[in-house]
């Protein structure tokens, strides 16, 4: 399901949003503005809420997941260009600025955290493809780090913040999102803006083939650098109620005696013979087949001391970790 559909793009905002965005960007060395930044910045995050609000009625949240979506504009105070969390994305007060001033790049920052609010979106509605699954695991293991016992926690996120699944997806994806709004927009993109996003989106594509996390912190495994996947592996263990997450269903199951499984080559294969979904039969074939461009090295990770602190973060946008429509009981 794509974010910008055509109601989006017949929307009064869109409109105002493309003349603005052309016509500051092309005129940006010598601009005189044709609307003031206030309303320049109301119609940018109406926008973006509208392309929440309809995404979350095209994914059958008519409730909107209980909350209404949100745009904050915010002075982080640091290095921090926006985040999401659960229907509500932040952006920095220099984001819009920079994007009325005529830089359009800065549009980057919106539609990765679009991406974000996707993928949050998508989990709750039970969406199986490659990307969701591996989104899931990660995020479980996010939230067994930073909700264990104190000897145990840690800052998963921030330890693994360069190689971490989610952020790849939104800076690949967000790439896409970026050029597939400046297209809707007639914007033709100069070629040292052109790179950015081409180095964006290539790099990020070489970080996402790497399955390498680092446990420093952790203290459950006997490795620091584990793949990702094996540790997700050793934790489902102990945490047998992630077998009914929908996203986990067709590669984990407990047996009779509570114990989690996972599918033999032989179960999968039988799975895939039945299966109609596109997205799922793709998943599937890639746990059948060995993933060659599966990465494993360390060269990404700061060396540093182990740290026993506790962290808390305020934002951390796992929120929604026991809802049901995530996490069947």
């Amino acid at each position: 399901m794509d974010l910008i559909t055509e109601e989006i793009k017949e929307s009064k905002n869109f409109q105002i949003l493309s003349k603005v965005f052309s016509y500051h960007y092309v005129n940006k060395d010598n601009l005189k503005p044709i609307i003031s930044y206030d309303e320049f910045k109301e119609v940018l995050t109406n926008f973006i809420e509208e392309i929440m609000r309809n995404y979350l009625i095209k994914m059958s949240f008519a409730d909107y997941r209980g909350k209404e979506p949100k745009v904050k504009i915010v002075d982080f105070k640091d290095n921090t260009n926006g985040d999401y969390h659960y229907n509500t994305i932040r952006l920095d007060e220099t984001i819009p600025w920079n994007i009325f001033k005529g830089n359009t790049l800065d549009f980057f920052t919106p539609c990765h955290e679009l991406i974000h609010f996707k993928y949050d979106t998508n989990l709750n509605a039970e969406i199986i493809n490659k990307n969701t699954v591996r989104v899931a695991k990660e995020t479980l293991i996010r939230h067994d780090a930073e909700t264990a016992a104190p000897i145990f926690k840690y800052d998963y996120y921030s330890d693994n913040y360069k190689f971490n699944s989610e952020e790849k997806l939104a800076n690949i994806e967000g790439v896409e999102l970026f050029r597939k709004v400046i297209e809707y927009m007639n914007i033709t993109l100069t070629r040292e803006d052109d790179l950015k996003l081409l180095n964006i989106s290539a790099n990020n594509r070489i970080q996402y083939h790497n399955y390498l996390r680092d446990f420093r912190n952790g203290l459950k495994f006997n490795n620091f650098f584990m793949d990702f996947e094996e540790a997700f592996d050793f934790l489902i263990r102990d945490n047998p109620e992630w077998c009914s997450c929908p996203q986990l269903i067709i590669e984990y199951y407990q047996d009779g005696e509570g114990k989690v499984r996972k599918r033999t080559t032989e179960e999968l294969q039988s799975i895939l013979e039945r299966e109609d979904d596109k997205d799922i039969k793709e998943y599937i074939q890639s746990l059948l087949v060995p993933n060659e461009d599966k990465r494993l090295y360390d060269g990404g990770f700061k060396q540093k001391k182990l740290n026993l602190k506790m962290p808390y973060n305020k934002y951390y946008k796992i929120s929604n970790i026991n809802n049901k429509k995530y996490c069947q009981e």
